[in-house]
């Protein structure tokens, strides 16, 4: 009879991380998955809990438990998977809980009501000034920044799925944004989701929606793509560092701001 070999996983996983529903990051962590296994069991078929313990001792070193436990969520699926496939009989992960105990927020992942309005009131104020001295270039930016500021502060919307809007996905009437997944890549399939707007939302988007004529929301200076990458400062997460610094809160990323809306 045929055993399963590491290769016939292989083309498993081309499967499970199949496009559009994997980010590239997604992707890579599952190759990293995958390779973590092949190093610590001869087949696929033996796969069991000494094989979890043996990979979390090695990838584990000098690791942080969140990133530990992140790499120990992409191999359960994977046993799922073979599970499924009825290449492992049963997956370690539903035998015993091999998951580190961490905490729910590390220090600077969650900002306070007074950070959050700091930094609101920064933006707001910066963007005055730009527009009473005639917007150009810098107002510009600005202005998307603070677009984004608010989307990102109101919604909890990731960052990619934020910067890859478009106008048509925009109802400044009904009070909704859609975040359809197209060409973002969403993280999950429930990241697919209509999100209502806040009326201080609408007045800010309103407001960038008259210099803004591209298609996307948040567009390069050039207007002809979404604003993913760039160079040095002009990085979206990097202009939110640096908006964090001006308004002195420390640790502000897109991922503290949708952390503190959850809580």
């Amino acid at each position: 009879s045929h055993h399963p070999s590491w290769h016939d996983v292989e083309f498993l996983l081309v499967e499970m991380v199949a496009p559009p529903m994997k980010s590239k990051a997604t992707q890579r962590k599952y190759r990293q998955a995958f390779r973590l296994l092949v190093r610590s069991c001869a087949r696929p078929s033996a796969i069991n809990e000494e094989t979890i313990v043996r990979m979390i001792t090695s990838y584990g070193a000098g690791k942080s438990p969140a990133s530990v436990n992140s790499m120990l969520r992409h191999l359960r699926a994977m046993c799922r998977k073979l599970v499924k496939k009825r290449i492992l009989s049963v997956s370690p992960f539903d035998v015993e809980s091999f998951f580190l105990r961490e905490p729910r927020y590390r220090d600077g992942r969650c900002h306070s009501q007074d950070a959050i309005r700091r930094i609101l009131c920064r933006i707001d104020h910066e963007a005055s000034i730009l527009a009473a001295h005639g917007r150009g270039s810098a107002g510009w930016r600005i202005m998307r920044l603070r677009s984004l500021v608010y989307l990102a502060t109101f919604t909890g919307a990731r960052r990619n799925e934020m910067l890859w809007i478009r106008w048509q996905d925009v109802d400044l009437d009904a009070g909704f944004v859609e975040i359809t997944g197209e060409e973002s890549r969403l993280k999950t399939y429930g990241s697919a989701a209509m999100l209502p707007l806040s009326p201080r939302v609408v007045s800010v988007l309103r407001q960038w929606r008259e210099v803004n004529d591209s298609e996307y929301v948040f567009p390069t200076i050039r207007g002809n793509r979404p604003w993913i990458g760039g160079n040095g400062r002009d990085r979206a997460l990097a202009a939110l560092k640096d908006l964090g610094s001006r308004a002195g809160v420390a640790g502000l990323t897109f991922q503290s701001l949708r952390h503190t809306l959850a809580t």
